[in-house]
């Protein structure tokens, strides 16, 4: 006797796997859509209604989104790149006094971290923006200069408040350079989708083809990166499986 159709319920688990590297499983799931269709030829002569219907050429799709960013699947399988430990972080408006006594400079990284880059200074008292320059000679008031994590001002900004934006290296982390790679080159993935109740999908060539990252000002970061699916040379597309 037969069993009665399997439901499912909920986004279920979801992992990645490519030859060579640790499978991924995606964290904090929020959906995973797979499109399995075809396309068709008919066969119409002198008559409304076709006489024949071929099936043509099929194609798998699909999206994925995530209630956290992983710089693995990203890395490793969108950008072809293998990340490295540490990341680069955004410091907005960090709140400095330049010292009343000379040297007129305030050092922004702490230890175990670089400086990465400038992002601009801000008079604290008065919100105008401090213009930068490239030589000491050239400091007047209400200008900078930086090195290596190091802020100098004029002496007549002695004693201000100012708000320092720049960019820092710290531990903990990763970081995947986005390089100009040869359109043939698209890192390959196996694709793994199940629930709970035994409803599982196994894609054997999947390839990234789009990735959003949507920031709001009331909500929480779900990146969403969409796929395609084709024919592995070996084994075919994929098998569906479940209790029924």
């Amino acid at each position: 006797m037969r069993q009665k159709a399997q439901w499912s319920f909920g986004a279920g688990s979801l992992y990645y796997r490519k030859a060579g590297v640790t499978p991924i499983r995606v964290a904090t799931l929020q959906g995973v859509d797979i499109d399995i269709s075809f396309s068709t030829k008919d066969l119409v002569g002198e008559r409304t209604f076709a006489e024949a219907t071929a099936r043509a050429a099929a194609t798998i799709t699909g999206k994925v989104a995530s209630g956290r960013f992983d710089g693995r699947a990203v890395g490793q399988l969108f950008f072809n790149e293998e990340p490295t430990e540490g990341r680069i972080e955004l410091v907005s408006e960090k709140r400095l006094a330049v010292p009343a006594t000379t040297p007129f400079t305030v050092n922004v990284i702490g230890v175990g971290e670089t400086f990465d880059s400038d992002l601009g200074v801000v008079d604290g008292a008065t919100g105008g923006f401090f213009d930068r320059v490239d030589d000491a000679g050239d400091l007047v008031p209400g200008k900078y200069l930086v090195s290596g994590g190091t802020y100098t001002f004029d002496e007549d900004d002695a004693g201000k408040t100012v708000l320092v934006s720049f960019m820092r290296g710290v531990s903990g982390g990763s970081t995947t350079l986005i390089t100009n790679q040869m359109m043939d080159i698209a890192p390959t993935f196996e694709l793994v989708s199940a629930d709970s109740k035994g409803m599982m999908i196994q894609l054997y060539a999947c390839t990234f083809s789009k990735l959003t990252l949507q920031r709001k000002n009331d909500d929480f970061l779900i990146p969403n990166m969409e796929f395609g699916a084709y024919a592995d040379d070996i084994r075919g597309v994929g098998r569906l499986s479940g209790v029924v």
